[in-house]
């Protein structure tokens, strides 16, 4: 459906439901994660980032939504940020890939992060 969800320009790169509340994260290549009410289908927050967001992941408790940003040319490592979900603001980064980033995921328990990448690795991080 249209309408309301299309904030991102041409492309929509990622998607993640909230598994606690009724929030959903979108992502896409105008730089932004878009936080949406999905009762009222109406944008909560609005999180900057400097590149393209390629996934998200939502912790299972709901109050951390990780997202991973394509490389960084200047640096050469692709970035995952955590975000505070309540206060919509970022609460730490990751930087340890040399490639794009194409997936992560929280453990069950919500303690660590897994992520994969064209640099053919997963990396485990201790959130």
């Amino acid at each position: 459906q249209r309408g309301p969800w299309a904030t991102h320009g041409k492309s929509l790169r990622a998607i993640a439901h909230s598994p606690t509340q009724d929030l959903l994260a979108t992502a896409g290549t105008d730089s932004t994660i878009a936080l949406w009410n999905t009762v009222t289908a109406t944008l909560t927050a609005s999180l900057s980032v400097r590149n393209t967001i390629r996934a998200l992941a939502f912790s299972p408790y709901g109050t951390i939504l990780a997202s991973a940003a394509r490389l960084a040319p200047r640096i050469g490592l692709a970035t995952i940020i955590f975000w505070d979900v309540d206060t919509a603001t970022e609460i730490g980064r990751m930087q340890q890939h040399t490639d794009q980033i194409s997936d992560i995921n929280f453990s069950p328990d919500g303690l660590m992060l897994a992520s994969s990448a064209g640099d053919m690795t997963i990396r485990l991080f201790c959130v």
